[in-house]
């Protein structure tokens, strides 16, 4: 009686008992058959088909990688595991140049979450050594003036225009209400200092007293001047850190600063 014949190799038919070639369809990309297969066979992962027809599957070549069933390319990694089936990263410090996992150079560093990608420090932030997980940040009241500083030299404090102020770096609008109150209130509280003095001369109990009250009002001045790490409270209180203006909005003509005033106290 008569053979059957098999189908050639990338392709299959889906009609019993058929009686002619031309039902022999082509199997799709992502997919393959041998001859004479009853079906198109998706492609295993770590394998793809880039064409129609494909009567088997290529292993995803160097450097690259596939996860999944039924691909028609394979993904680039800066290195695969063995069955290329999944991409190794470059690890913490390091990004992908070039196909090749390198040290993050300073000024930029690399994470768990940078997906082999070397990122530029942010603004007011810099890293002066390779392969970083984080960036530094600047000094208080010192920013920088680009991405990706490379030393802490690069650090200063912000030019910023008459009408605006130094918080933390960044330039902000003055506030004037809140920089008379300062202004006034440092003033006054220098009078009533100079008062109670003449006062409590005599008293040495009231004059401990005095010295006390004036260090904290001294205290309160220098750390606008200086990094000073008191607890998160302690800036809660007044007079100690004023975020929303400065002396420096309504007396700019003068060039006064916290730092006239720390003096004024002592």
């Amino acid at each position: 009686g008569n053979i059957c014949q098999a189908c050639e190799a990338g392709k299959n038919s889906l009609v019993k008992g058929s009686t002619s070639k031309t039902t022999c369809i082509s199997c799709k990309a992502g997919s393959y058959s041998a001859e004479a297969s009853a079906s198109c066979t998706s492609c295993a992962p770590g394998r793809y088909s880039e064409k129609d027809s494909s009567s088997s599957c290529e292993a995803c070549g160097e450097n690259r990688a596939n996860p999944e069933t039924g691909a028609t390319s394979c993904s680039l990694c800066s290195q695969s595991n063995d069955d290329k089936t999944a991409c190794k990263k470059c690890g913490e410090g390091k990004g992908l140049n070039d196909k090749l996992c390198i040290k993050c150079p300073a000024g930029k560093f690399s994470d768990s979450d940078s997906n082999d990608k070397c990122t530029s420090c942010d603004r007011g932030t810099y890293n002066s050594k390779e392969a970083a997980l984080v960036c530094l940040r600047c000094e208080k009241q010192t920013t920088t003036d680009e991405t990706g500083a490379k030393s802490v030299t690069e650090c200063k404090p912000p030019i910023c225009s008459t009408d605006q102020f130094n918080n933390n770096g960044s330039c902000e609008e003055c506030n004037n209400i809140t920089s008379s109150i300062i202004l006034v209130g440092s003033f006054l509280s220098f009078v009533f200092i100079a008062w109670y003095s003449i006062v409590v001369a005599t008293d040495r109990k009231k004059m401990m007293e005095l010295k006390i009250l004036s260090s904290f009002f001294q205290s309160s001045e220098l750390t606008t001047l200086i990094n000073v790490s008191w607890p998160a409270i302690v800036f809660m209180t007044i007079p100690f850190q004023f975020p929303i203006s400065d002396t420096k909005c309504l007396a700019s003509a003068s060039n006064w600063t916290q730092t006239h005033t720390f003096y004024m106290y002592i």
